[in-house]
């Protein structure tokens, strides 16, 4: 018995982490963060070396404020560079355990606590870690909160709006995988484009008979292969029934060739064919 050639997939390997030092993470972490909120402003105050507990210190920004309709008077607004304070702190780190997940929190003040705190780590964080890090912002008033290890660093990256990020401190792209789908839409586009030559536009009319198959259907004509089939005949147009007993690996190219070329052969009798949808 033949075997089949073996599937040949592409994964990445693990990203680098520990290779930036780290204030290239700090700026990492500062550059994953600008599409995380609406911020009116975002400081870097980690690059100064005294940070006061964190890297990154972010506002978002107020939405504005309007008055009830009985009122005429306007509300005094927020001031708009007083919105929800963040303290984002990046630890490059390889292991990070309760006790240091702890102690990192504590330069949280309890009474000035941010609205959210989120710590970014280059570690893989233990269940218990992460209750004690929900605990005890809990415990000092902070209203949202994030722990972001390896894994969750690595999902964000790879996301395709991440791309420049991931190339700019990595040197990885997916993009190719976008070209790909890049080239798939232009090619649809050239064979509707073909398609009005030759039958002219949607609204007209269209004087002949047309079979219209998915070119990426790899079980039409051929009934049985399918797990139902319509409830409808055969067209009697020779050259519709002489075109679709091709083989099967012909059919993979079925709608392309149709438009493309107006001839056909017989090479399977022996298999039932599939009622066609015609148009």
């Amino acid at each position: 018995m033949a075997r089949g050639k073996p599937l040949v997939t592409r994964t990445f390997a693990p990203i680098h982490f520990e290779d930036l030092d780290p204030h290239r993470f700090e700026d990492l972490i500062r550059e994953l963060i600008y599409d995380f909120r609406d911020w009116q402003s975002i400081e870097a105050t980690g690059r100064s070396g005294s940070d006061a507990g964190f890297d990154v210190r972010a506002f978002e920004r107020v939405p504005p404020l309007a008055p009830p309709d009985d009122q005429e008077e306007l509300v005094e607004a927020q001031h708009p560079m007083d919105g929800p304070r963040w303290m984002i702190q990046g630890k490059r780190e390889k292991a990070l355990i309760p006790s240091d997940v702890k102690k990192i929190l504590a330069d949280v003040n309890a009474d000035d606590p941010p609205h959210g705190y989120i710590l970014a780590a280059s570690a893989v964080f233990s269940k218990k870690s992460y209750d004690v890090f929900r605990d005890e912002l809990r415990k000092k008033g902070v209203m949202e909160f994030y722990l972001w290890g390896r894994p969750e660093l690595e999902d964000m990256l790879h996301l395709p709006k991440h791309d420049r990020i991931l190339f700019t401190f990595f040197g990885i792209s997916v993009v190719s995988r976008r070209r790909s789908r890049t080239t798939e839409i232009r090619t649809a586009v050239t064979i509707k484009n073909k398609l009005y030559k030759l039958l002219g536009e949607p609204a007209g009319v269209i004087e002949r008979n047309v079979l219209i198959r998915d070119v990426n259907d790899i079980h039409y004509p051929f009934e049985g292969e399918y797990p139902s089939t319509p409830a409808r005949s055969m067209p009697t147009d020779p050259f519709i029934r002489e075109k679709f007993t091709r083989e099967r690996s012909a059919a993979r190219k079925l709608a392309a060739e149709y438009f493309e070329k107006f001839q056909g052969s017989v090479s399977d009798r022996n298999r039932k064919l599939a009622a066609p949808a015609i148009g």
